[in-house]
């Protein structure tokens, strides 16, 4: 099975697909992904996911983390970063 998976951009351009599996999450950003994780324990060795995360972060919040200390793109590397890492745990 195909999954695309995540906030509403999740549905954009996969509603229409009958092969693939709409999964929306609600208002799910990067950041608590990367914090918290994500549980996948329905998906099978064989299912295919789209992660469709992040557009929140970007419009919202990177902007409010700015410090003399921290720049944005130190903010959205530490975002990608730990995004990523909970992302291998799924594999």
């Amino acid at each position: 099975m195909i999954y695309s998976m995540g906030d509403s951009h999740c549905v954009s351009g996969f509603d229409n697909i009958k092969q693939i599996y709409v999964v929306y999450l609600g208002a799910k950003l990067c950041y608590s992904i990367g914090r918290d994780g994500i549980n996948l324990n329905f998906l099978n060795d064989d299912d295919t996911i789209i992660l469709s995360f992040g557009e929140i972060d970007c419009r919202a919040h990177i902007h409010k983390h700015i410090t003399p200390e921290k720049n944005f793109q130190q903010i959205i590397d530490e975002i990608v970063e730990n995004y990523f890492k909970q992302i291998k745990k799924i594999q």
